[in-house]
């Protein structure tokens, strides 16, 4: 589920990139999404640029999108 982030002092791509991340975070941790490629999720949440995607998750979440659907997946 995505959740609002206060509009406040974030320009409008910063909140579209935002909501991008929680989305491919939220679907990250879906069990039954979990023979998608992390490529297809990021393609589908409005990622073109893979190595783009890769940074600005990892800056955001603090680890790789395989990393977090790893540790997601541990915690069910």
């Amino acid at each position: 589920m995505v959740q609002p982030v206060p509009c406040d002092g974030i320009d409008p791509g910063g909140y579209l990139l935002e909501q991008r991340l929680l989305m491919v975070a939220s679907i990250l941790c879906e069990p039954g999404r979990s023979h998608l490629p992390i490529a297809t999720i990021a393609y589908d949440c409005g990622f073109s640029d893979l190595s783009h995607f890769g940074r600005v998750f990892r800056r955001r979440f603090d680890r790789t999108p395989g990393e977090w659907r790893r540790q997601q997946g541990r915690r069910r």
